[in-house]
């Protein structure tokens, strides 16, 4: 099992922006365990990446979280890989503001071998 910290764009907008949820995409031999939501206001770190990761105290749900104007959001995949070919392309985030709905897709690589 491995936690995999994936940071998003900052919330340029002058709303906050509340996250309804994510899901990983084109995903090969990985199951997704379970999302967690990190804010990262300005000046603040990110968790990053660990076996194990993260501790109870930071397992935030990511529907209902609100991202603050100026403030990050670093979604946490915990998944488990089913060999070593496991893989994913990129991770998707739904949200909404000022009560309309968007989806923002993020590629980025996780393998081995946010504003309105």
């Amino acid at each position: 099992m491995l936690t995999s910290g994936e940071l998003i764009d900052k919330n340029s907008s002058p709303a906050p922006v509340t996250l309804t949820r994510t899901w990983l995409t084109g995903v090969r031999d990985l199951t997704l365990d379970a999302t967690y939501a990190h804010i990262v206001h300005p000046g603040g770190v990110t968790l990053g990446d660990a076996s194990s990761w993260p501790p109870a105290a930071l397992r935030h749900p990511v529907a209902g979280t609100i991202v603050p104007p100026g403030s990050y959001v670093e979604l946490l995949f915990t998944v488990t890989a089913g060999g070593p070919d496991a893989y994913s392309a990129g991770e998707d985030i739904s949200f909404t503001c000022h009560g309309q709905s968007y989806t923002q897709a993020n590629p980025w690589r996780m393998g081995w071998g946010l504003g309105c």
